[in-house]
């Protein structure tokens, strides 16, 4: 994240080596997959592309976009500027101030003529906006991804268990020899409300601790 031509000119000299910038030099892995010569031509190669999320980076936006070695621009709107984008049409308002600044963001790009670099939350806004000239677009994260999918997954078999109607496997082999054929296995019974707070409990890592869902042990009962 950088919000100043200072922090810019830093940033260049961190990616490039000397005698452009103080980078370590190393290049072990790159080397593998960019050749042996690979320091030789790493400072012509890299993109330097700072991250825009606050303000104050937009105010400086010519300062920054103007600094020798930069080559492209990220904006990410950074809170609550994010806010802004991933609840656009919730929050117009908000959607017209995000708006306004990437576009000064993107002006600033064809200024000095360096790619002009997005995030965006949903595909719908990406696509809209490599339509508007935005050259680079990003999609959410692999988190967003991982964590939507799993809602999801974990949703349905919940919805489908407390409704008591599981899937029954379709199958016209039956099973080994005295097993019943799946097609005539009865769907599960509905979870009783105990059995769904237990099942919850558990979830939250509070079973160990309060004893719900847990089995009674021997010595449970009395003498």
């Amino acid at each position: 994240m950088i919000n100043s031509r200072k922090e810019a000119e830093q940033l260049v000299r961190t990616c490039k080596y000397a005698p452009k910038g103080y980078r370590s030099f190393g290049p072990v892995r790159a080397s593998i997959y960019a050749g042996s010569d690979y320091a030789t031509r790493a400072n012509d190669t890299l993109v330097v592309m700072p991250m825009i999320e606050t303000k104050e980076a937009v105010q400086n936006i010519d300062e920054i976009l103007s600094t020798p070695g930069i080559d492209a621009h990220l904006r990410r709107p950074g809170r609550p500027l994010a806010h802004a984008r991933l609840h656009a049409e919730a929050r117009p308002d908000r959607a017209r101030r995000s708006s306004r600044r990437s576009g000064r963001s993107w002006q600033a790009c064809k200024r000095h003529k360096v790619i002009a670099g997005l995030h965006n939350a949903t595909s719908r806004y990406a696509l809209k906006m490599a339509s508007q000239g935005w050259q680079f677009v990003t999609l959410a994260s692999d988190s967003r991804f991982l964590a939507a999918q799993a809602a999801e997954e974990a949703a349905a078999v919940k919805q489908t268990v407390a409704s008591g109607e599981a899937p029954r496997v379709l199958s016209r082999a039956r099973g080994p020899a005295g097993a019943p054929s799946p097609r005539a296995c009865p769907s599960f019974p509905p979870l009783r409300r105990r059995e769904l707070t237990s099942i919850a409990a558990l979830q939250r890592g509070e079973a160990r601790s309060s004893g719900v869902g847990r089995s009674p042990g021997p010595d449970a009962g009395g003498a």
